[in-house]
C-alpha cells in the first residue's frame, strides 16, 4: 500500500469515527466518592452473595448502550442485568430486560475510582422517564465497587442490596449513608 492510499484511508474513516462518536452520551450519573473518602468498598459476590441494585430515571431519547462502575474484580464472573423497577414501590423488579456476564479477569486490579464499561448488548430503547435498574452480582466469586459520596448525590433513583442470610433487598444507604451507586449511564442518540 502507497503511503497516499493509507493516508486516504486514514481520512477516509476519521469522518464516519467521528459521526458515530457524538451520538454516544452521558445520559444519567452519581458521583464517585473522594479517594479520601472511602472507608470501605461494596463487594459483589463473595461469602454472602452479595447483589448491588441502582435504579436510574432516563433522561433522554436514545438507545441504552454502557453502564460505567467504578469496579474490580478478584475472581469468577460479573454479571449485569438491566431490569424493570416496580412502580409501586420504586425497588428494582424482577423482570430481566437484558443481561451480560463478563470474566472477572477483564477488571483485574484494585478496585479504584475508575469507572469500568459495562456494555448492554443489544442496546437498550429508552425515552426520558423510562425507569430501569442495573443490577451487579458475581455468583462464583468477587468484585468489589468504590462507593458513592455520603448522602443522596442521584435523586433519579436509589442503591439496593441483597446478602445472605437476608431474604429481601433493602436500602443501600441503610447504616452507611450512601444511598447510591456511583455510574455513568451512556445512551446512542438517534440520528436526525
Amino acid at each position: 500500500m502507497t503511503r497516499v492510499t493509507a493516508l486516504l484511508a486514514l481520512f477516509l474513516t476519521l469522518p464516519a469515527t467521528a459521526a458515530l462518536a457524538q451520538f454516544r452520551v452521558v445520559d444519567q450519573s452519581s458521583p464517585a466518592a473522594a479517594t479520601d473518602d472511602v472507608p470501605f468498598t461494596w463487594a459483589i459476590g463473595g461469602g454472602s452473595g452479595q447483589v448491588l441494585f441502582q435504579t436510574v430515571t432516563a433522561g433522554i431519547r436514545g438507545w441504552l448502550r454502557e453502564i460505567r462502575v467504578p469496579l474490580a474484580c478478584a475472581d469468577g464472573v460479573l454479571r449485569i442485568e438491566i431490569r424493570d423497577v416496580d412502580p409501586a414501590t420504586g425497588e428494582p423488579g424482577t423482570t430481566v430486560r437484558r443481561a451480560r456476564n463478563f470474566a472477572a479477569r477483564r477488571f483485574d486490579g484494585p478496585v479504584t475510582d475508575e469507572f469500568q464499561v459495562l456494555g448492554v448488548f443489544p442496546p437498550l430503547r429508552m425515552t426520558p422517564g423510562d425507569q430501569f435498574a442495573f443490577v451487579l452480582s458475581n455468583a462464583t466469586g468477587s468484585c468489589g465497587v468504590w462507593p458513592g459520596p455520603v448522602g443522596d448525590p442521584y435523586a433519579g433513583g436509589g442503591g439496593w442490596f441483597f446478602a445472605a442470610p437476608n431474604t429481601t433487598i433493602a436500602p443501600l444507604g441503610l447504616g452507611t449513608g450512601r444511598e447510591d451507586l456511583p455510574f455513568e449511564t451512556v445512551v446512542l442518540r438517534p440520528r436526525r
